[in-house]
């Protein structure tokens, strides 16, 4: 896994590098600082474990910047009717880091499924690996962001396309992170609202 960026548009400096992740500050010239983690998971569960912890290591150093994770998390968060292979104690793992660090996926266009053995017919395996999240501060500061799943080509990965479109305006859809809930104040506030 490798990342490269043209630093004629773009300061990026490394955060945190692993075999499953890498973290970049991006200081863009004319926006707000934020975060891209790039996600390649591992297959062994005990080793997505410390991606999960790593994710979570994170949370002080990036507070509450935007920040945006992508790529395979080679873990599905939920049952659908066509999935094969669904483990529920790797999606409870992986739904709690994400409950800590505060992030959900970001609304996307395109393909459902991500990944694909590619084999055709009635051995054909479909899953939903790959994925674009996104917490609070990101949709605060990009609103006019969308991801869109396009076909894999050669690869049994979509391409994942995340684009920042500027000055369109269009209502952004209601966001509610199920974190806050958590948060010793939401009962309180909730009733004020």
């Amino acid at each position: 896994m490798f990342v490269a960026w043209n630093p004629q548009v773009l300061q990026v400096d490394l955060v945190f590098s692993s075999p499953q992740l890498i973290v970049v500050k991006v200081l863009p010239e004319d926006r707000k600082l934020f975060y891209v983690s790039y996600v390649y998971g591992q297959n062994n569960m005990m080793q997505r474990r410390r991606l999960w912890d790593n994710m979570i290591v994170l949370l002080p150093t990036i507070g509450d910047a935007p920040w945006i994770q992508l790529g395979d998390f080679n873990v599905v968060r939920k049952m659908t009717k066509r999935l094969v292979g669904f483990d529920a104690n790797a999606a409870m793992e992986f739904n709690a880091c994400l409950d800590t660090i505060g992030m959900d996926d970001m609304p996307f266009k395109g393909l459902w499924f991500t990944w694909s053995n590619k084999r055709g017919g009635g051995g054909d395996i479909k899953s939903k690996l790959d994925r674009v999240l996104i917490n609070a501060s990101w949709l605060d500061v990009f609103p006019e962001s969308e991801t869109t799943f396009l076909a894999p080509g050669i690869s049994d990965h979509s391409f994942i396309l995340v684009s920042v479109l500027p000055g369109i305006s269009r209502k952004t859809p209601f966001k509610f992170f199920s974190f806050w809930m958590k948060h010793a104040e939401f009962k309180e506030e909730l009733q004020k609202s």
